[in-house]
């Protein structure tokens, strides 16, 4: 299997071929980073003459939980008092830059790469990728403009065991972003996948990798950013999760691949196979991850392992037929 320039011909099974990641151009902003109808729950206020800078509220990009996610994910913050004509001003090449229109946003101290800004009705939502250079979870977002700042302190909800852990982007009725990996077409309900064939699954929070980019930086073709385990967790195990949480599922697909998207910043990928006996139907699909520490100073380590945490998603749709 090749990685280099010769990626269109990769195998079939894991969906690393330029066009698999192609329709993100259009897909991944669209739903996840640039929706502006949380913009509504706030009402619409005039802003002073003299530059006010508020924080409104701080999530994740994929479920808009609120919270910052993990290193390497995208988040939006929605602010009041930014300043800027209407409209979406987008990032236009890579490395993402560390400001865009004269504002900037720090997570832990440490400049986050912009994707893009909205204003909207006196409201903006900035759009930033969490670097991977933060120390310890992010909690603290700064945003800046023409020397003015507002600062909050938010939860961190990049590693949960409370409620589901934000991972699948999904379109507005709920269907996972989800790719055939015959030929990259979008799984819809015009287009199910069927028993037995390859997909890929694209989302974010799902951990530290190989070969990390630096941030605002495309992952790269060749090494593959892998997931990894980092110590004291020594392994894990990563599966599709089929049917509705809380009940028995209706089967489970092992992940082929875990690592981020080649081409996109902040992006992962998740390859699975579909099982063979499934309901037909739009069935509810999770990601799931088990974690095993050592009680040693070093992996392996002679030491015993233990669980020690248990992950789950939210659960988006995927037509199957």
């Amino acid at each position: 299997m090749r990685w280099g320039s010769d990626i269109d011909g990769a195998d079939s099974r894991f969906g690393w071929g330029r066009a698999a990641w192609q329709p993100l151009k259009i897909l991944f902003p669209i739903r996840g980073l640039w929706r502006l109808a949380y913009l509504a729950v706030f009402p619409v206020v005039s802003v002073a003459q003299t530059q006010t800078i508020s924080i409104a509220a701080v999530t994740d990009s994929v479920a808009f939980q609120p919270g910052l996610p993990q290193k390497g994910s995208p988040a939006s913050i929605f602010v009041t008092g930014l300043e800027g004509s209407p409209g979406i001003i987008v990032a236009t090449e890579y490395p993402l830059p560390k400001a865009l229109d004269g504002i900037n946003v720090w997570i832990n101290s440490v400049p986050a790469p912009i994707f893009a800004i909205a204003f909207e009705n006196g409201y903006q939502q900035v759009n930033v990728q969490v670097p991977w250079e933060v120390q310890g979870d992010p909690t603290n977002v700064a945003v800046f403009q023409n020397g003015i700042e507002a600062q909050v302190q938010v939860a961190y909800t990049g590693t949960t065991v409370t409620s589901p852990l934000s991972v699948f982007f999904a379109d507005v009725n709920g269907f996972g972003i989800v790719q055939h990996v015959s030929d990259y077409s979008l799984v819809t309900p015009q287009n199910p996948a069927h028993a037995g064939e390859y997909l890929v699954a694209y989302g974010i929070n799902l951990g530290p990798v190989s070969n990390t980019p630096a941030s605002g930086t495309p992952s790269p073709f060749n090494p593959l950013a892998i997931a990894m385990p980092v110590f004291p967790v020594c392994s894990f195990g990563d599966s599709i999760i089929w049917g509705k949480q809380g009940q028995v599922p209706l089967g489970q697909s092992p992940a082929l691949f875990v690592g981020l998207t080649p081409g996109t910043v902040g992006v992962y990928q998740v390859n699975f196979q579909v099982p063979a006996s499934l309901p037909t139907g739009n069935v509810p699909i999770s990601f799931g991850r088990v974690l095993s520490e050592t009680d040693y100073t070093s992996c392996p380590g002679p030491g015993s392992f233990t669980i020690l945490l248990t992950q789950e998603s939210r659960s988006v749709l995927l037509p199957v037929q």
